[in-house]
């Protein structure tokens, strides 16, 4: 960012939260994702484990989203990349078990079937059940979020299903 400040370059950091969806190729390796990797859990194993109680909050944001944010900061101009960091999340910050519900109702939908949802009871000592994850700057650069969770959660089942199917 030092070049930047000097005015050599538009340089940019991108802050990433936790993105989702399909992967564009079947050998693409996007499995460590939460959502895909539960998504992919649900297909193999007809279960979603979490590793922890899920009472945390996180930002999600779909592939989608991710992918027009990249295209939209190739022509940002400098004067709209102010000191060049941004977060990028989707502004939607469910609790973990609350993603994995959701992805257990699209099951449902798309595959027909409910799978179990397996956990730690909650201790009382998780961190913080607050999250303030904003993408303020991101909206004033003009970027403005497109994508479909519910969209994105299905099609990653599917392609679960695709590649995934008989592997546990």
């Amino acid at each position: 960012l030092a070049a930047h400040d000097d005015v050599k370059i538009i340089g940019l950091v991108l802050r990433l939260s936790n993105g989702f969806g399909a992967p564009a190729h079947r050998d693409v390796n996007c499995w460590a994702l939460l959502v895909n990797d539960l998504c992919r859990q649900a297909v193999t194993k007809r279960s979603l484990t979490l590793r922890s109680s899920g009472v945390q909050r996180r930002d999600f944001v779909t592939l989608h989203d991710l992918g027009m944010a990249f295209s939209h900061f190739l022509d940002v101009s400098r004067d709209k990349a102010g000191d060049g960091v941004f977060n990028v999340g989707g502004s939607w910050a469910p609790r973990v078990l609350e993603m994995a519900e959701t992805i257990q109702e699209r099951c449902s939908v798309v595959l027909g079937f409910v799978p179990e949802i397996i956990r730690p009871e909650p201790t009382g000592k998780e961190p913080g059940q607050n999250l303030d994850y904003r993408i303020d700057r991101l909206l004033a650069s003009g970027f403005t979020l497109s994508g479909n969770a519910s969209a994105e959660i299905d099609a990653t089942l599917l392609v679960c299903r695709d590649v995934f199917s008989g592997v546990s």
